[in-house]
C-alpha cells in the first residue's frame, strides 16, 4: 500500500475581452497506482493588478507560475487585452462620494 499525491495542471483557459487566465489544478491520491481520491482547484490571473497603494495598475506578477502559464499570459496579454480590463474595472468599481453620506 504505497500512498501518493500528485498535483498538476490539467487545464488552462482563456476567457473574456481582456484574456484572464483560468488555470485549474488537479490534485490524484493514488494507492498502487489506482487513483482512490482527487480535486480540483482554480486560480484566476488577469493582466494587471492595483499597486499595493490603490492608486495605479502595474502588470499582475506571474513569478511562481508554471512556465506553460507564463508563456500563454506572454502570447495573449497585449496592449489590447491590458486596456481591456482597466476599461472594464474602472466602468464597474465607482468610487465613493463620501460628501453624499
Amino acid at each position: 500500500m504505497a500512498l501518493q499525491k500528485r498535483t498538476y495542471i490539467d487545464k488552462v483557459e482563456v476567457v473574456q475581452d481582456y484574456h484572464a487566465i483560468q488555470v485549474r489544478s488537479k490534485t490524484e491520491i493514488t494507492d498502487d497506482g489506482e487513483i482512490v481520491g482527487e480535486s480540483y482547484s482554480r486560480e484566476l490571473l488577469v493582466p494587471l493588478q492595483r499597486n499595493a497603494d490603490g492608486t495605479d495598475w502595474e502588470p499582475t506578477d506571474l513569478s511562481g507560475q508554471d512556465p506553460y502559464v507564463v508563456g500563454i499570459a506572454g502570447a495573449v496579454w497585449d496592449d489590447a487585452a491590458r486596456e481591456a480590463y482597466r476599461s472594464q474595472w474602472n466602468d464597474q468599481v465607482k468610487p465613493i462620494d463620501m460628501q453624499a453620506m
